[in-house]
């Protein structure tokens, strides 16, 4: 299980870093963290209710992101049931 746990870490790690560098989402986002590095000064809940990434756009809004990983192939329809 940690094996699986590892993984999940590692890919918030790979998103965080694509929220904070790629130009689309960096003229949105001023600061991206991975939930449990968020500073207690935004009172946001460290609880697990399915919120891996907490990313603040420049007019002090927050977004929640949920991660996932997948082995192998995921269908359109899946992702936009996701949606």
């Amino acid at each position: 299980m940690d094996k699986q746990r590892d993984k999940k870490t590692a890919f918030e790690k790979i998103v965080v870093a694509d929220l904070k560098n790629e130009p689309a989402y960096k003229k949105k986002f001023e600061d991206v963290w991975i939930l449990n590095e968020v500073s207690a000064k935004y009172r946001i809940s460290k609880k697990d209710t399915g919120v891996d990434i907490v990313a603040k756009d420049y007019d002090g809004n927050s977004t929640a992101v949920q991660t996932k990983i997948f082995k192998g192939k995921v269908s359109i329809k899946f992702v936009l049931i996701l949606l």
